[in-house]
């Protein structure tokens, strides 16, 4: 069984306004996703697409009714986005599959992340750790 913790960290912007911001970071047993990536990518001979956390801004924008959703129903959420900062270039998400007293995650991957990193592993969530966990949303939403 994996373990979801999600965090709110202060990350190099990608706006030129900005030296840095607080983005929702997301870790998979004690992993970033970021660092995931990472060692996905050099098992494949390759660099990271440069993909970043989204800013508390995005998610509250963006991604919060998402990560709600996926505590008890089958949702799509993007983790990560291109560090252009424009939300439609790319982004790195998962689909999520509420079975039982499961959440499943299996990466949704285009032909260029496929390339990059290769086949990403299924990750599975005990729903009622993986709702203890998505609880920083609520809290995020509310601020």
């Amino acid at each position: 069984m994996d373990h979801l913790k999600l965090c709110c960290e202060s990350r190099p912007s990608s706006h030129k306004k900005l030296n840095t911001e607080l983005c929702l970071v997301v870790y998979v047993n004690d992993v970033s996703i970021e660092q995931l990536l990472k060692i996905a990518a050099a098992k494949n001979h390759a660099t990271t697409l440069g993909d970043q956390f989204l800013s508390l801004a995005l998610v509250k924008e963006l991604a919060v009714e998402t990560w709600k959703k996926s505590c008890y129903q089958d949702s799509f959420i993007t983790l990560l986005a291109c560090s252009c900062g424009q939300w439609e270039c790319s982004t790195l998400s998962v689909k999520t599959t509420r079975q039982a007293n499961w959440v499943h995650w299996q990466f949704a991957l285009n032909e260029v992340y496929q390339t990059t990193y290769g086949e990403l592993p299924e990750l599975w969530f005990d729903a009622n750790e993986y709702a203890k966990a998505v609880q920083v949303i609520y809290e995020l939403s509310e601020a």
